[in-house]
């Protein structure tokens, strides 16, 4: 995967995960609702987004030679899912 497609990935999670919450997404602004949603860093370097205080998704980065493996936990830590994305490569 792309970063671009990573970053598509995490904002459908989040919204869906928002909805189940029962954030009324679909009656927010963007910039409203992305103002409202908040990141903090974890002791482990993980991504933890949050709703006011109601944690919704954390993500774990972990480089690897080829690439990236970027897995999604939820709420109740467990596994989303883990995607790929592969290095870039660079331009000759």
């Amino acid at each position: 995967m792309t970063g671009e497609e990573i970053y598509r990935f995490t904002q459908e999670t989040l919204l869906s995960l928002a909805r189940a919450a029962g954030v009324g997404v679909e009656f927010m602004e963007p910039i409203v609702l992305m103002g409202k949603l908040r990141i903090h860093k974890t002791p482990e370097k993980d991504d933890a987004y949050y709703w006011r205080s109601q944690l919704l998704l954390r993500v774990r980065r972990e480089r690897t030679p080829d690439g990236t493996n970027w897995t999604f936990f939820g709420a109740d830590s467990s596994r989303i899912i883990t995607l790929f994305q592969e290095k870039r490569k660079k331009q000759e």
